[in-house]
């Protein structure tokens, strides 16, 4: 079994944490997986597949789903991939149409390309607009839960991908992050574009970041594990970042790995141009991170005036504290528009509080645990 595979089992595993899933049953799946390429039984797209099919049979279409979003993890580089992601997309076009509210498809033009994307929360008055856009390893199918759940809190939402990932036909470059406003353009007719927020996840994040510097339509930023700068130009830091990482940015940059550090050193945003930056910054930071170095965190502390720094014991994305990343984020937002909405503010920071609580607990049983194992030594 190669060492890629195990990395994506890893990968996929710490995603599955975050899942609703029934994780014998995952596990078994894992176990049996041999090989990372093909569509025979044993392979990576055969089994998540295999899976997908059995949720789907079911009904569980958001199962069957996230298990179609798994085969073609990371990135779809096979005719194997290519097909399990387009059940992955047929499936949840479908799923949209049972929900009870109104979620568009529609296509952004950006120069000559057309860039899909989800929308709900359409009303007769214009509302602020929420941009959420996931990081290289995600599909936009994957963060359905703003399309819901957002526009209950006053929010236009539109959710979208990094270029080179999914439906986004663009290559990722040094340019990427203008995309965005390509977004913000094709919605003003439908919400107030003038009252922008924006979520990045990861990479993501990076694209929002980058383009607030030149738009002031954009009010706030939420991300999670964002590249800035020492990501891009530290070479030592980026020869032990996971090989899933720089194949998948490989393949959108559409260069070869050995000349894609050089490749994207252009993406980075200098001190210069991140002392720009004038707008709320929320910075979910894990201290265990394995892509972004932490000096990015020392960085953004020196640089960004209003910063609010998150930090978890954890690994990129801090999966293991999706309770308290699902609550803070949506209340992150509210606080940067100063959202009048104030039942649903004091209630998010109610079920954020009851996490914390429940992590705090958590740390101390292991402590406790620790020590006794330490004085019965």
């Amino acid at each position: 079994m190669s060492d890629y595979l195990n990395e994506l089992k890893d990968l996929v595993g710490l995603h599955v944490q975050s899942q609703n899933f029934n994780a014998k049953r995952i596990q078994s799946v894992m176990n049996r997986m041999e090989s990372e390429e093909g569509d025979v039984p044993g392979s990576w797209v055969y089994e998540w597949t295999a899976l997908g099919d059995q949720y789907l049979r079911d009904n569980k279409k958001l199962h069957a789903i996230q298990c179609y979003n798994f085969a073609r993890f990371p990135y779809v580089n096979s005719k194997e991939r290519k097909k399990a992601y387009r059940k992955c997309v047929n499936v949840f076009e479908q799923w949209i149409m049972e929900q009870n509210q109104v979620i568009e498809k529609r296509n952004i033009r950006f120069g000559e390309e057309k860039i899909p994307v989800y929308a709900s929360g359409f009303d007769r008055k214009k509302r602020p607009l929420l941009i959420v856009i996931g990081g290289i390893v995600s599909i936009k199918e994957q963060w359905y839960k703003f399309l819901l759940e957002c526009p209950r809190l006053g929010f236009f939402v539109v959710v979208a991908e990094c270029p080179g990932v999914g439906e986004n036909p663009l290559t990722y470059d040094e340019q990427s992050q203008h995309m965005i406003g390509a977004i913000l353009n094709a919605f003003a007719d439908c919400a107030d574009v003038d009252q922008t927020y924006f979520v990045g996840m990861s990479f993501g994040g990076h694209l929002g970041i980058k383009y607030s510097l030149q738009d002031d339509r954009i009010r706030g930023i939420t991300t999670v594990g964002a590249p800035v700068n020492h990501f891009y130009t530290n070479d030592r830091w980026f020869e032990n970042v996971p090989d899933t990482t720089k194949n998948t940015l490989a393949h959108l940059c559409q260069v070869n790995t050995d000349c894609l550090f050089h490749t994207i050193r252009s993406f980075a945003i200098d001190n210069k141009e991140i002392k720009r930056l004038k707008i709320p910054l929320h910075y979910i930071f894990s201290e265990r991170d394995e892509i972004i170095p932490s000096s990015e965190k020392q960085y953004l502390k020196r640089n960004v005036s209003q910063l609010e720094l998150i930090e978890f014991d954890d690994v990129h994305g801090s999966p293991h504290h999706m309770g308290e990343i699902q609550k803070y984020i949506p209340l992150s937002v509210m606080r940067q528009q100063k959202s009048k909405m104030l039942f649903f503010k004091w209630t998010l920071r109610w079920l954020l509080t009851v996490e914390i609580v429940k992590r705090k607990v958590r740390t101390l049983n292991k402590e406790w645990v620790n020590w006794k194992e330490k004085k019965d030594v």
